[in-house]
């Protein structure tokens, strides 16, 4: 499927239920939003927030959305807090890899911190000396135990706020990475889910082997599909976030408060891409449909072998593994024989 089909499948899919697409992507984007915003009054609670509250409504307006196209359901509250309840329980828990891409993320922002501190530290000691005298009283500071919240600021905004701005540099940047890279992985791994829907045997470590096989064969088809539909989300994530730093730099000094600004600015700008980021995440899925099954049944194949080899099991309990590992990997044959079935018993 070429990039332009692609486009138009996505395209397509929008068009079957577009007002339940805008109604569910904005009230989605908001929601997520004000979670975010908590960050304002409590700083840091995001970290929380994320893999409990943000990312199982992103799960339930993903899922409600192929139940509107597939099924034709009405878009309901019921429908989308029993889809909520639906992450953490399996098939579907884990299926953004919040934990993996969360350490990714982490190493992203340690190592774009210490190549931008050093950088920046490296050109402002020798064209700045008030840059030096600042940083020797910050450390003073450290040491002293009672030292309090407003003497740091003082320090901070000493010499035209040029310890300040130096630690701006160095964190805003490093923080855009590990939320970019952390959204890209999140939703990248959220293409399992449609395979999860279709799996019968209820298995979250078996869709998330059956993903890795996928990204690792079509690697980088995949990327260029995905960010051919998607790239509009990440260009929304980089103005809504700057534009927060922006916003909270004038509106308050205070490092924390621009952090919250940065997020709140990024989860609401994006908003408005999500009635189509559902639709886009289904194309990808349809296209890759055949490689996912593919890939089911070497998984299946693998871990066949692995446990005969290392477990010694009687012919009957061989038996039994076989047919439950084949009804993993042919999720799609049965859902086709099943409509086949139905179609043959309607007059």
């Amino acid at each position: 499927m070429a990039l332009s089909s692609l486009k138009k499948a996505a395209f397509e899919k929008y068009k079957f239920a577009p007002v339940s697409s805008w109604v569910l992507g904005i009230t989605t984007g908001l929601l997520i939003s004000a979670v975010i915003a908590l960050d304002l009054l409590i700083h840091g609670i995001s970290i929380l927030t994320f893999p409990i509250l943000v990312l199982p409504m992103i799960f339930s307006a993903m899922f409600s959305h192929l139940l509107i196209y597939e099924k034709g359901a009405q878009l309901t509250l019921r429908t989308s807090f029993k889809s909520f309840g639906l992450y953490f329980v399996r098939p579907f828990n884990g299926t953004f890899s919040f934990f993996s891409s969360l350490l990714f993320s982490i190493i992203v922002f340690l190592t774009t911190e210490m190549v931008v501190s050093f950088s920046a530290s490296s050109i402002l000691i020798y064209t700045n000396s008030g840059f030096t005298e600042a940083i020797n009283q910050f450390y003073a500071l450290l040491e002293d135990v009672e030292s309090l919240v407003d003497e740091y600021q003082n320090v901070l905004m000493m010499n035209g706020g040029i310890l300040f701005n130096y630690l701006c540099i160095c964190l805003f940047p490093s923080l855009f990475f590990a939320v970019f890279v952390l959204i890209y992985h999140t939703s990248r791994s959220s293409l399992s889910l449609y395979y999860r829907v279709q799996t019968r045997e209820a298995d979250g470590r078996f869709a998330k082997y059956v993903y890795t096989y996928v990204r690792r064969r079509n690697g980088r088809a995949l990327f260029k599909d995905y960010l051919s539909l998607n790239w509009p989300m990440y260009l929304l994530l980089t103005l809504g976030f700057a534009g927060g730093v922006v916003l909270g730099y004038f509106y308050k000094h205070d490092i924390l408060f621009m952090i919250s600004f940065a997020l709140l600015g990024s989860a609401l700008a994006v908003t408005f891409f999500l009635p189509f980021y559902f639709s886009n995440q289904e194309a990808i899925y349809d296209k890759y449909d055949s490689e996912f099954d593919r890939s089911a049944k070497e998984v299946a194949k693998y871990l066949l072998t692995t446990m005969q080899q290392n477990i010694d099991l009687s012919i009957e309990e061989k038996k039994r593994l076989e047919k439950s590992l084949d009804n993993l990997s042919n999720p799609l044959e049965d859902k086709k024989d099943e409509e086949n079935k139905k179609d043959s018993n309607e007059p």
